[in-house]
């Protein structure tokens, strides 16, 4: 199987895709947290904003998906969601997909990814914990601020990752901060308090040594 796992391919996935993907999309993020139908295609239209498929191709079979924006400044992308098939975790899927993601954009300083914050009553508690464990072994750096994600009604407080791109030693606060004001009048162009999340924490930002 070990072999088979590097055979794995990067596929930009289009509308159909989109519409089969969504299925399982609507079962593995919560409502609070995921984007609707609607924003999704408008997002993908823009142009900067990419639905990936990793595809196995031994198996000839899509394995996993992610929602992945592009940041201009700083050079960067930002991962919206990721998810491998329940009948494909744990055989390295995962991690072969975000290497494959990670190098899509030349030059790029690195990748952005929100994380839950474990909850202890939560019974997705242990959960929480393995994917904040999985994404460090990939070299995944926590950002030390008070980051938000905003959703419908609220600000909804996560983790915010940063896996440094090889070469990346410093990432200036200016740059956090215009990658999080992009991702927030872009992707989340359609929640309407988002000004104001952002500002809860924008002055929190600081810059990021690795």
């Amino acid at each position: 199987m070990v072999d088979q796992h590097r055979n794995i391919e990067l596929l930009e996935g289009d509308m159909d895709d989109l519409k089969f993907v969504y299925k399982q999309f609507v079962r593995e993020f919560s409502a609070k947290e995921r984007q609707d139908y609607q924003q999704l295609v408008s997002l993908i239209n823009g142009g900067k904003y990419t639905l990936f498929l990793a595809k196995d191709q031994a198996l000839n079979q899509v394995v996993g998906y992610a929602f992945v924006y592009k940041i201009d400044y700083p050079l960067a992308l930002w991962l919206d969601y990721i998810a491998i098939d329940v009948s494909y975790q744990n055989l390295g899927y995962g991690s072969l997909f975000f290497d494959k993601i990670s190098k899509y954009r030349k030059d790029c300083s690195g990748v952005f990814l929100e994380i839950e914050i474990p909850d202890k009553n939560n019974s997705c508690f242990e959960q929480q914990t393995r994917r904040i464990k999985f994404y460090e072994r990939l070299g995944v750096k926590k950002l030390a601020i008070n980051y938000k994600c905003p959703t419908v009604d609220e600000g909804l407080p996560m983790y915010l990752y940063f896996w440094p791109s090889p070469g990346t030693l410093i990432l200036p606060k200016e740059q956090i901060q215009a990658a999080i004001t992009a991702v927030y009048d872009d992707v989340h162009s359609d929640r309407p308090h988002r000004s104001e999340v952002l500002q809860s924490f924008y002055s929190t930002i600081q810059d990021v040594c690795f």
